[in-house]
Order: structure tokens, then sequence, then C-alpha cells
């Protein structure tokens, strides 16, 4: 989609005048007689004819001691964004009108309604046209914004944003300033969300703009840092505004366009240094969290040096702990159920642990690890089913556009399928994206007021009605009973989760209600991969995981 400024003729990336506007300059004016006038003072306009006023700013735009108007005016009944108009000023009245943007090609639909916000800048003025549409197949909404800075008697425009979707998330903002100290009017454009923003910078040359590649990288990479330093909550929201930055501008279904074109890019390290961040963020307060969360930047391209500062820290706040036994067993785990679902192992009320095979489940004492299959034992249920039953949790994926997670919940009768949103950081890396995404990782924890579950490393809750999970945590999945194959202890009071570094297990902190006291216990032959489906007893010290298909138990 061609953002219009190339439609708006003449050059629209000619040098300009030296700007002389501050930002919030001019007076914003709502139309009055059903869309048909703006009037400022003893200055007044009629809209074109078969069409109406959306917005106006009255300003002197162009340095000329007069006030002038900048207008947006859609057609009557039309569905297509506003035209962009500009009234030069005559003294007591307006000139004749000036379209200096012409509609953009989005729209179109019977549902779309066009919109228009107009502003004055640091050296220019933003104009924001949009259609903003159902889902309805053919439909295209988009908002547009674009800078426009002053010649005498005259606006042009000088860069634009383009966001092809939908999302008020989103928020543009731009400015004229002179980046390079070189004399000339430089332009930035700004993608926002929430508290963090992106630049697309412009330098004027005697050519017209180019682009100035060193960003959004450079303040991608600075606002990445910033993750790892502050707590867990607002590492969180930081690198979710970041992912969905990093979506809209540089991911695999990014749907953001500009003009000039800069085909931005994010930065390759960074992404990695957000992960990272989040990981080392969640650390203190939440370790078996951190170790899924590392998984996940190993995905999108943590480094070997990565993976020892990561286990560095992580054993400050869950000290080593070796096992003083550790033995494989001959009960090999059913590991067919597909994912999600609780796992083959789990501890008994007795202590004893009780593993599930293809055909017949064992029992393996806990004093002694001797084993011996239950004849008339009754395989659990392994699906992840929400507390009432009415629903089985059956994937999460990610949309690959930066933007969206999302989980399926299928009904167990009749009723409709939901898909709640997810509250984590969508994946800024994605691999093998299909129309559905790409399928994240679940660990599901317990039941109780809710289903709860790690995603992708994140602690959630999907309670009813479902239409979005919420976040949560390790500590609030303690001390409530856990179903068989959770790797909660029984009664909930203790967790194992394993991983590439082993298995942390992390009790509740004496007099916190918010606090773990975790330790890490290496077993097995790291050679043979990362350790999964883990559980405990609810004291700490009865630990069992799957490696390489294998059961291994271990007393501590």
């Amino acid at each position: 989609m061609q953002p219009s400024v190339h439609d708006a003729g003449g050059d629209a990336l000619a040098a300009t005048a030296p700007f002389v506007l501050d930002a919030g300059a001019g007076t914003a004016v709502a139309p009055s007689g059903g869309g048909k006038h703006l009037e400022h003072g003893t200055l007044a306009a009629d809209a074109p004819d078969g069409g109406q006023f959306l917005a106006g700013v009255f300003a002197d735009v162009d340095g000329d001691g007069k006030d002038d108007l900048v207008a947006a005016a859609a057609r009557t009944g039309a569905h297509i964004p506003p035209d962009v108009l500009f009234f030069p000023g005559a003294g007591a009245s307006l000139g004749a009108p000036k379209i200096i943007q012409p509609a953009p090609k989005f729209g179109g639909g019977d549902s779309c309604i066009p919109g228009a916000k107009i502003s004055t800048v640091l050296g220019g003025v933003r104009v924001e046209v949009s259609a903003v549409c159902d889902a309805s197949p053919g439909n295209n909404s988009a908002r547009q914004t674009t800078i426009f800075t002053a010649k005498t008697g005259d606006l042009q425009a000088r860069a634009s944003l383009t966001i092809a979707r939908n999302d008020d998330r989103f928020t543009v903002d731009g400015r004229v300033e002179d980046r390079d100290n070189d004399g000339s009017p430089d332009v930035t454009l700004t993608l926002a969300v929430g508290k963090t923003e992106l630049p697309i910078a412009y330098l004027d040359r005697a050519g017209g703009l180019v682009v100035d590649r060193a960003e959004p990288s450079k303040t991608f990479a600075k606002e990445a840092s910033v993750v790892r330093m502050v707590a867990r909550d607002a590492s969180l929201t930081k690198a979710r505004e970041l992912a969905a930055l990093h979506g809209a501008l540089c991911g695999p279904k990014a749907f953001v366009v500009t003009y000039p074109d800069a085909r931005p890019s994010c930065g390759e390290r960074a992404v990695v240094d957000l992960n990272l961040g989040h990981a080392l963020a969640t650390l203190p307060s939440d370790p078996p969290s951190a170790i899924l969360l590392y998984e996940r930047a190993a995905a999108e391209g943590a480094t070997a040096a990565d993976e020892k500062v990561f286990l560095a820290a992580l054993t400050k706040v869950a000290p080593k702990k070796a096992p003083l036994t550790a033995k494989f067993l001959t009960a090999v785990p059913d590991l067919m159920v597909g994912d999600p679902s609780f796992g083959p192992l789990a501890f008994g009320a007795d202590g004893a642990l009780l593993v599930r095979e293809a055909a017949r489940t064992t029992r393996v004492e806990a004093a002694t690890d001797v084993e011996a299959v239950l004849a008339d034992a009754i395989p659990w249920d392994r699906s992840a089913k929400t507390p009432d039953g009415a629903f089985s949790l059956v994937e999460a994926w990610d949309n690959c556009d930066g933007v969206t997670g999302r989980a399926t919940l299928a009904p167990e009768k009749g009723a409709d399928t939901k898909d709640p949103l997810l509250p984590i950081v969508p994946r800024l890396r994605p691999k093998n994206c299909g129309n559905h995404g790409v399928i994240l990782p679940v660990l599901p924890v317990r039941l109780g007021d809710a289903l709860y579950a790690y995603v992708d490393g994140e602690p959630l809750k999907f309670a009813a009605p479902y239409a979005n999970a919420e976040p949560s945590s390790t500590r609030n999945f303690l001390a409530n009973p856990a179903p068989f194959g959770a790797p909660l202890a029984p009664k909930g009071g203790a967790i194992a989760v394993g991983g590439r570094f082993g298995v942390v297990v992390a009790k509740a902190k004496v007099g916190s209600a918010t606090a773990l006291t975790s330790f890490l216990v290496g077993f097995g032959d790291p050679k043979d991969g990362p350790l999964s489906h883990c559980t405990t007893n609810d004291d700490g010290t009865f630990v069992a995981c799957v490696q390489k298909g294998r059961a291994i138990v271990g007393h501590l």
C-alpha cells in the first residue's frame, strides 16, 4: 500500500524553508453545521461541495504572520479517509483551499468510517487520516500520519507512516529538527506503544530526504538494555511494548509502511538482549519461570556466552544442590500424549513416585527406589482441563506479528471454542510461521479456581469466561493441591521445573507472602539434553524428571 504523499503532486521530498512552528501552536476547532463549517475569530471556511470537515487547526504555519487553516475533509457518504486541505491566511480571511494530500488508498468497505486528527508539532504539522472498518472481507483499516512543513503560502508533505491495521495501542508522532547540526531541517517520525517509542529518522540533503540508517536499531538496542534493569513486572511491560514495535516495523508480518521507504531494521543483537534481559529480570522473584524464559531466549539467538551469564545469575538466587542419590528407572514414562498435557510422573499421597507407562502404572518406593507395577491402577487424565471440566487447553500460539499471542480452549460439549489473549512477550524472531502462527510451549501446573500454566515461560491464569489470560507467578501456584502429573507437589508445598541447566526446585519462603526459596539440582547426563516433565514431593526432598525418554529420580 503506497502512502499518498507520493500522490500529492510535486516534489514531496524537496528541501523546506527553516521551520517556524512550535509544538501545540494554533487552535484546534471542531467543525460546525454538520461538518460544513470551520470558524475561528474572523476566519471561516466552508467544506468542499459534497464533503464535510472532520478536523481543522488554525495556525500561522508558514511564518507570514497570518493564521492559516489545515483541515481534513471527507466526501459525504464515502468510506475512505479524508483529503487534507490547506487554506492560506489572507489577513481577516482565508485564501482558496488546495488539496495538499489526497485521500490515501485504503478503506472502501461499507463499514469503514473516515477519521482525522491534526496538530502542530515541533517544526511542522502532523495530520493523521484513517479509515476504521470491521473485519469483513475486503475491508482495509489503516491510519496514515504525515508530517507537513511550510514554505511561503503552502504546506508540503515530507514523510509519512501508515499502520495497516486497526490497533489503537500504536500512536504516531513526529517533529522537524536539525538532527545532524548541518543547518537543515530533518524529519523524525515516532511509533509508540505505551511509554516506549522508536524513531524513523530522515536527514535533509540537497536531493531531498534520506533515511538515517542508525534508527530505529540504535533506540531499540538502548530500550532493550533497560529490560534487564527493572523489576519483573516493569520488565514484562517494557518487553511487550518493544516486541509490539518490533513486530510492526521489523517482524515477519510487519504492518507499518513508511514514505520515503525506510525499510527499518531493529538490530539482531537487541532481540537477544531483550529476551535475555527479561529472563534475568524475572530471576530474583521467580527462578522457575526464568529458566523457561531463557529457553525462549535460546530459541531466538542467545549464545554460549549468554548462557554463561544467565547460569551465573541463576546460581546466585538458586544455589546448586547435588542430589544424595540419583537413579534412572526401568519404568518407561509414556511420552506419546500430545502437549499441552500433565506429565507421566506424579507423587502419591504416601510419598511414593508413580510412573505412568504406555499400558500400566509403576510405583517407586521413596525410601528404596524399588519399582513395582500396580496391576489395578487407573491411569490419570493428563489433559489440561479447566476446573469445571468444560474446556481443555489444547494449544498456545503466537501470531508472528509481534502483538498477538493466544491460547485455544476446546469445549468438551457443544460450547464455542475460546481463544483467550495471552499477556506474554510475543516472539521477536519466530520460526516456521504459518497462517496460524507458531506454537508455543505450555506447561500446565495446577487447577483450583482456574487453570494455571506456564506459557512460553510466563506463569498465567485461565479463568472463566476465558476472554483473556491473566499474569500470575510461581508463588501463586504453591500451597494448592496439584493434579497428578503436575510439576507441583501433591499438596502444593514445592514445585520442580526442568530445563537445560537442571531442575529448579522452589518452595514458599518462610515469612513472606510473595518470595520463593529455590535451589538448582543437576542430575542425569548433560549430554542427554534438558530435563522435562519434572515433579517433586511436598518438602522438596525427592525429585523426578524425564531425560531422553527415561525417568530419573533424585533424593536431596
